[in-house]
């Protein structure tokens, strides 16, 4: 049985007594209008005290019962007092029988969101021929669950909307919040749910090893959940990820994915608007790329060059410029691409044959906030580094897509 139950509080103690004596809480909230405390409360205590019964009391008390904001702005401060007691949702009933409509309506509107069970007295035979107040003796309780089985559509489009606007975080957070509000099947899909959000987050955050441990166990529950109830958006979904997850796999036997993972990260954060973030992760790409390909020409890393393996021409230069403290020979991106150009290689020469306008996008990624200086990188400037980096990928044969799936809640 709950341990807290929640009563709107009208002109008559018959229901909320038929209430209160069904559902038998500890702790009993009234929401009440100043009248029916006056009035009412004491018949309700005196019926309590007549079956023996004695809940905790508390009142709300409404000032104006027609003006809904005021209304909802009491509830809440009634939720509040529950929340700060620290009672699970579950153990909360919220009866809003009792009270103007307007009172009930405020009533609804401040506990849907933070309790899962609900309470109605009606009855079997009612005053004015059926139209006016339920006649003494003849109530019914008549409980269901959170109307967030209602709300249900709405919420699942703002998930989508999270989702697929890369706010993950808020996705998951919200479909944290449905879960704790629903119960059964409905309830499994959603934890399932959010942890196929925090895979993503995950992902995006590039914790490439915790994304997979995430999402794999996450995208089998959901197959046993669509197995219990189609959906075909959902199915659709779970396919998409299905296709992520062997991406996921080849980032750690395969170099080049892992360019593709940069590329396709960059293209997020331009939809975002945030050009300088995915300038910097295109210039790791960029990069990426020089890297890979200088390892294949000279079978050393950039990181630890081998200078007898350079071109002849390049040998002094490069120790002279980039002989770190250890010792070692560690050279540049702008390098990379003049040692491959040297040594005949088609990916240094397509670099250099679009000299003046890579010099121009590198000098405005060197000057954004992320890089050395304080200027924001442009969208055009975005876009035309993503283009560079979009062509010598293709230069080095590789092909992966890398898009996130989208959840096409309507």
């Amino acid at each position: 049985m709950p341990k807290v139950l929640i009563a709107s509080l009208g002109g008559t103690p018959d229901p909320v007594v038929k209430s209160i004596e069904t559902h038998k809480p500890d702790y009993l909230y009234f929401f009440s209008s100043q009248e029916s405390n006056t009035k009412e409360y004491p018949n309700v205590k005196k019926r309590l005290d007549e079956l023996g019964m004695s809940p905790k009391m508390e009142s709300v008390i409404v000032d104006d019962v027609n003006d809904l904001v005021h209304c909802y702005e009491k509830a809440s401060e009634l939720t509040h007092k529950i929340e700060k007691r620290g009672i699970p949702p579950e153990d909360v009933i919220v009866d809003y029988t009792g009270g103007t409509k307007t009172m009930s309506a405020a009533l609804i509107l401040a506990t849907i969101t933070k309790f899962t069970k609900f309470s109605y007295v009606g009855g079997k035979e009612r005053t004015k021929e059926g139209l006016g107040v339920v006649i003494s003796g003849t109530e019914e309780i008549k409980t269901a669950l959170s109307p967030w089985q209602v709300l249900l559509v709405e919420e699942r489009k703002k998930i989508a909307l999270f989702f697929n606007g890369y706010q993950f975080s808020a996705a998951k957070n919200l479909t944290d919040r449905l879960a704790g509000n629903l119960t059964g099947v409905d309830k499994a899909l959603f934890e399932c749910l959010s942890n196929l959000i925090e895979g993503y987050r995950l992902w995006d955050s590039f914790n490439h090893n915790e994304a997979i441990k995430t999402l794999g166990p996450a995208v089998k529950r959901l197959a046993d959940y669509l197995h219990l109830k189609p959906d075909p958006v959902l199915r659709d979904f779970s396919e998409s990820v299905k296709l992520n997850l062997g991406f996921l796999q080849t980032i750690k036997e395969k170099k080049e994915a892992m360019v593709f993972d940069l590329i396709h990260n960059a293209k997020r954060r331009s939809q975002e608007g945030k050009y300088d973030d995915a300038s910097a992760r295109l210039y790791r790409a960029l990069e990426m790329i020089g890297q890979i390909e200088f390892e294949k020409q000279f079978q050393c890393s950039t990181s630890d060059v081998k200078i007898e393996k350079l071109p002849q021409s390049l040998r002094d230069e490069m120790r002279r410029r980039h002989t770190a403290p250890d010792g070692r020979v560690k050279i540049p991106l702008y390098d990379v691409f003049v040692t491959l150009k040297e040594s005949g290689n088609g990916l240094g020469a397509s670099f250099f044959e679009r000299g003046e306008e890579m010099e121009r996008i590198l000098y405005a990624r060197n000057g954004s906030i992320l890089a050395h200086g304080c200027d924001p990188i442009s969208e055009e400037t975005f876009k035309r580094l993503s283009s560079i980096v979009e062509n010598f990928i293709t230069h080095t044969g590789a092909d992966e897509k890398v898009t996130f799936p989208k959840l096409l809640w309507e």
